[in-house]
């Protein structure tokens, strides 16, 4: 999955040098959404316009919530792709990772490439700002659901992957900063604090 996210980083800047000619950095910035939000109605950059971070987080929480059932649903229709005990974050609270700090640099390198370099640099920097020639004001629905589809590894959690995704590239796209969605999906990176109490043994 890690490697995944690395190529995803490399299709990007691939995609982008096609389109630009280079990777000349403020053209690329400008090409990515690379910048403080901007007020949808004047278009200026207002750092203030980050608090719109806690109401898209909100939404996402409460989408995943109220879909949890549908997934249920959704499995039952798909025998044996119930989620595996392995994918579960839980099964790492066993002895036998304590003091397996490789783990932790793994779960770095994760998060630097799902949360900036790679989910989010390739759906809310390359994909979102071109998709509304072909989806125009639902664009950013249409990048929600490819982002959850694109989640194949966790096929069980389909309705709820997308429900709770919706903020990411609501925020994005209205005040046009790929950094509202690098902030809104990096909220899930709070796990790292899980894993450094696992592997160092903090738990009953």
């Amino acid at each position: 999955m890690v490697v995944g996210m690395m190529w995803q980083f490399v299709v990007s800047l691939a995609v982008l040098r096609h389109e630009l000619g280079s990777l000349h950095w403020p053209s690329l910035k400008r090409r990515i959404w690379l910048n403080l939000p901007r007020d949808p109605r004047t278009g200026k950059a207002r750092k203030v316009l980050f608090l719109w971070v806690v109401p898209a987080v909100l939404a996402n929480a409460l989408g995943g919530y109220l879909a949890l059932r549908l997934d249920a649903v959704w499995t039952s229709f798909l025998p044996g792709f119930d989620e595996p005990p392995y994918a579960k974050l839980q099964v790492l609270a066993d002895p036998q990772f304590q003091g397996q700090w490789w783990i932790l640099g793994l779960t770095v390198t994760s998060i630097v490439f799902n949360y900036i370099l790679g989910e989010e640099l390739l759906f809310r920097g390359v994909l979102l700002p071109k998709m509304a020639g072909v989806f125009g004001r639902w664009d950013w629905v249409a990048n929600t659901v490819l982002f959850g589809l694109y989640h194949v590894h966790k096929i069980w959690a389909w309705p709820s992957m997308i429900a709770s995704s919706f903020g990411y590239a609501w925020a994005a796209k209205r005040y046009r900063s790929m950094w509202m969605g690098v902030i809104v999906h990096g909220i899930e990176g709070y796990f790292i604090v899980l894993v450094v109490a696992i592997l160092a043994g903090w738990y009953p």
